[in-house]
């Protein structure tokens, strides 16, 4: 079964077309880039632990306080809720 996400999948549709860096968000403060973070996606994992990354757009102009940034939560829940199709084995008979 593929795991990845759908591409068209409504709430990935923020990364459509867009220039972006999405990093850590304690690698943020280790680079010292605060220009240009227009989200936080926060991914939970099947333990309950919570990932925090930020999303850098590189080309808009945004100044907003990282506390203050639109909150995207659970964007590959989809992917997390598939369950693998019976898959069926075909054999091809060629004629001589």
């Amino acid at each position: 079964m593929y795991t990845y996400p759908n591409p068209l999948n409504h709430k990935l549709s923020f990364f459509h077309l867009r220039h972006i860096l999405v990093i850590k968000k304690h690698d943020l403060s280790v680079i010292g880039h605060h220009i240009n973070c227009t989200d936080i996606v926060i991914r939970d994992d099947k333990y309950n632990n919570s990932f925090h990354y930020v999303v850098i757009d590189t080309t808009g102009q945004s100044d907003i306080n990282l506390d203050n940034l639109p909150v995207r939560r659970d964007i590959f829940k989809a992917c997390k809720e598939r369950r693998p199709k019976e898959r069926v084995a075909s054999m091809p008979k060629l004629e001589p």
